[in-house]
């Protein structure tokens, strides 16, 4: 964790490292990961089934000072998911009930990360209670990586951060994401582009 800068608005090489770690601790199995998680300085972890929609894909929520990461496992078999793959692109709102019409997204990854939603939410409210608004204390920070199947659900996951108002789980600091394929069309980046410069 040495060199991890929680309060950062810039790319970090050092929080990339760290953020990478993550997402490669996804890979192992729950108590694999727990100990890496651990040996990272980063006390807390809880392990998040996303199995639903695509075979062995699962994530990690984290915490650490003063920050909060929630990291994405990708496909360990590219095949599992390719024939299981719905790339047909959506509205934001057919899969985003009530969000805004910011452009198309990738319906598989769509589906994979709001079926689970209610799992991120439960882990990342356990680890760090979502701030509130009226009482001005000091919150850790909250970053989102995943590694090529698990950058376009980190991805996707900012997104509904960022512009789905029944997800209000907390502001975002980063999102850092390697590997990942396409989660959206160009009017759907563009928005989305957009909506992370506004939080910067």
């Amino acid at each position: 964790m040495a060199g991890f800068d929680p309060s950062t608005t810039n790319f970090s090489a050092n929080n990339a490292a760290l953020l990478a770690q993550l997402c490669l601790a996804a890979y192992q199995d729950e108590a694999t990961a727990r100990t890496a998680v651990n040996a990272l300085g980063l006390p807390g972890f809880i392990w998040i089934d996303l199995t639903e929609q695509f075979e062995d894909v699962y994530a990690i929520a984290a915490s650490g000072p003063g920050f909060l990461a929630l990291a994405f496992r990708g496909t360990k078999d590219f095949n599992n998911w390719m024939t299981d793959l719905h790339a047909t692109p959506v509205s934001f709102p057919w899969i985003f009930e009530s969000g805004p019409e910011v452009g198309a997204i990738h319906a598989g990854f769509g589906h994979a990360l709001r079926d689970a939603w209610q799992k991120i939410s439960s882990a990342l409210t356990d680890l760090v209670p979502p701030p509130d608004l009226n009482v001005a204390t000091s919150q850790p920070t909250f970053w989102i990586t995943g590694h090529s199947l698990g950058g376009a659900l980190a991805g996707l996951a900012g997104a509904a951060v960022a512009m789905w108002a029944p997800a209000p789980l907390r502001p975002v600091n980063g999102i850092y994401t390697f590997g990942q394929p396409r989660v959206g069309l160009y009017d759907f980046c563009g928005n989305y582009d957009h909506s992370l410069q506004r939080k910067t």
